[in-house]
Order: C-alpha cells, then sequence, then structure tokens
C-alpha cells in the first residue's frame, strides 16, 4: 500500500476540493497525533502504522503537493476511506 491511497478530500475552506495526501516530513516521517499540540506528535515511518494509529483514533498531518500540512481527524479519515480502516 501507498501513503497516497489515504486521501482527505477538503470540502471547505481555500482548499475546497483538492485531495490531501499524508505530509511526509523533511526527516521522511509521518505525523499521526491524539491533539493539536506539537508536543503530542507522534512520528511514524509506514503507511500501516499511520492505519493502526488511526484506527486507534489518532489523526493525521496531511497535505496537497506537499504543501502546508493540515491536521486531519481520524473520524474524517474513516468516513473518506472506510475500505482502509476496517
Amino acid at each position: 500500500m501507498n501513503p497516497s491511497d489515504i486521501k482527505y478530500v477538503s470540502k471547505s475552506g481555500n482548499y475546497v476540493g483538492l485531495v490531501f495526501t499524508p505530509h511526509k516530513t523533511k526527516e521522511g516521517k509521518y505525523i499521526v497525533f491524539p491533539d493539536r499540540f506539537v508536543k503530542n506528535y507522534l512520528y511514524v515511518d509506514t503507511v500501516e502504522e499511520i492505519i493502526e494509529a488511526v484506527k486507534n483514533g489518532l489523526g493525521l498531518r496531511m497535505s496537497v503537493n506537499h504543501g502546508p500540512a493540515s491536521l486531519v481527524s481520524a473520524k474524517t479519515l474513516i468516513k473518506q476511506n472506510p475500505e482502509l480502516f476496517k
């Protein structure tokens, strides 16, 4: 599975209709989170780790074409990608 298989389509704001995919940091990690505070971010390496984190209620930082990252909740990700989070 590829990170781009996890998608979020924005429904409001400046990015309406754009497709977000998991944001990768300069260090090559993905960020999952329990809340919006940077001190609570968890860094993971694989898509499998992302999927497990989201199943456990953690959100995911996502971006459009590696632009600024947005925080997307687990609930939203599961709703838009039900086949991935069974």
